[in-house]
């Protein structure tokens, strides 16, 4: 201001301006700090007082950085995570595979375990659609109850590559002279082995998988529906579910404890309804219920009475038909919390649709009970259960 007052303004003086402004910046930045977070300055002597010279702020009220939860860094990463697993050569390897299961006709496995499970609920009746034959996801257990002379080949998920279950069975298949394919985020490090790699980013760190889960649903997902353009539908659907279930849009009124939850599904809806209750049980959020939706008409509906839940979640895709919408009315009538997720799709791209907004639900209300469900607290004694690696168990 002294300069304008006098009329001194120059190319001399607005150099002088600039870097006494950009003295006084370097100040501010030493007292606050890189992130935003106020930086108290030992020195020889003690300060008299708690401001900061240069900008007035009051050293003592701490700027505080928003915590980012693990959670929904995870759901951040779905997207970036997808677009690099586009780019790799998987989905190619996944065709020829698909291809040569219809020539020889092979009866086929989907097997998984865990977040895994969803995954293979979610590839086995996409390719049962491709295959015009029924075909079911199994457990590791199953491959030891059902006749495996039914099986011709298998394919085995495990997004670390090491789970204990899927590596013994991968080994029992190999002895039955049964063909298994193990599709991983591990890197292809034996070539014994028939690895499908999409390693491409770190390992997701946390109890709950997101990009775990939704990764092999969108390569196979890719590999199969070749009439639509995945990428997009997936960008698309992110950014869709990333706006209508924000924290803000979502405005659910929960309190950090132990819920009671039902949710509503039907076949086009299965995977979310998986994906969910998953989610839910594992982080210690809720005790869930699923109901299919035409199940709940022979009496199971004494149980909302009964039992009232804290929250229900119904899911819901194109043309799901009359008996949908009166069901939805009857539990509207409840007095219970809802949560309406319903998605413009219809058949498999409705599951695969739903199953990214349940990512992002479970972000909103890991934000809303401000509290990051993929750390929950668990019971130490627990971990001997978690890595229990001996003798296979039926």
């Amino acid at each position: 201001m002294k300069y304008l007052a006098k009329d001194e303004l120059s190319y001399k003086t607005i150099n002088e301006v600039a870097k006494k402004a950009t003295k006084n910046s370097a100040k501010v930045i030493s007292q606050i700090g890189a992130t935003g977070r106020l930086i108290s300055q030992s020195s020889g002597t003690p300060q008299k007082t708690n401001l900061c010279v240069t900008c007035e702020l009051d050293k003592s009220e701490k700027i505080a950085k928003p915590k980012v939860l693990k959670t929904t860094s995870n759901v951040n990463n779905l997207l970036p995570r997808l677009l690099k697993v586009d780019n790799l050569d998987t989905v190619s390897e996944i065709q020829k595979l698909i291809v040569n299961i219809k020539k020889q006709r092979d009866n086929v496995a989907i097997i998984g375990t865990g977040g895994s499970f969803i995954s293979a609920h979610f590839i086995a009746k996409l390719l049962s659609q491709e295959l015009a034959k029924p075909i079911i996801a199994l457990k590791p257990r199953d491959i030891f109850i059902y006749p495996i002379k039914n099986i011709s080949s298998a394919i085995l998920l495990t997004y670390s590559g090491k789970t204990p279950d899927i590596l013994t069975v991968n080994d029992y298949l190999k002895k039955n002279n049964i063909k298994s394919y193990i599709v991983t985020n591990q890197e292809k490090d034996n070539p014994e082995e028939n690895i499908i790699s999409y390693n491409s980013s770190r390992t997701e760190k946390g109890f709950l998988a997101v990009a775990g889960t939704v990764i092999p649903v969108y390569l196979f997902a890719k590999s199969c529906l070749k009439e639509i353009n995945l990428k997009d539908f997936v960008e698309n659907s992110i950014t869709k579910w990333k706006s209508e279930l924000s924290f803000e849009n979502l405005n659910l009124k929960i309190a950090d404890k132990p819920l009671l939850i039902d949710i509503f599904s039907d076949y086009e809806t299965g995977t979310a309804t998986l994906d969910l209750e998953s989610k839910f049980v594992e982080s210690g959020f809720g005790r869930v219920t699923i109901h299919d939706k035409k199940d709940f008409s022979h009496g199971r509906f004494n149980i909302i009475s009964s039992f009232k839940p804290d929250l229900i979640i119904f899911l819901d895709s194109k043309g799901s038909g009359k008996y949908n919408e009166k069901l939805y009315k009857y539990l509207t009538k409840e007095d219970v919390s809802i949560i309406h997720l319903k998605t413009n799709e219809s058949g498999i791209l409705a599951d695969l649709d739903l199953l990214i907004a349940s990512q992002f639900l479970i972000q909103s209300i890991s934000e809303i009970i401000k509290r990051d469900l993929t750390k929950p607290d668990y019971p130490k004694r627990a971990m001997s259960l978690y890595r229990y690696k001996d003798q296979f168990i039926l």
